[in-house]
């Protein structure tokens, strides 16, 4: 696998975690909110967090590693 070819797929794990993150946190606020137009007792859930930290989703780390792992090696590499 040449240098070229690490960098890029190093970059596209990158972008997947990224991509995974934030449609993790999309869905987790439209649940919230279909919880909040559901409640009809006068109680209100507790919105989500800010940041949820980004190891709750396994893939996402492993995503993140693979891509940092893949520039490192890529770096390491002499063309």
């Amino acid at each position: 696998m040449s240098k070229t070819m690490r960098y890029i797929l190093g970059t596209v794990f990158l972008i997947t975690s990224g991509l995974i993150y934030t449609l993790q946190r999309a869905v987790s606020a439209l649940v919230w909110n279909g919880e909040i137009n559901a409640k009809f007792d006068g109680g209100i859930p507790l919105p989500p967090g800010p940041l949820e930290p980004f190891t709750n989703n396994v893939f996402v780390l492993i995503f993140l590693l693979v891509g940092i792992v893949l520039f490192a090696y890529g770096k390491k590499v002499k063309a």
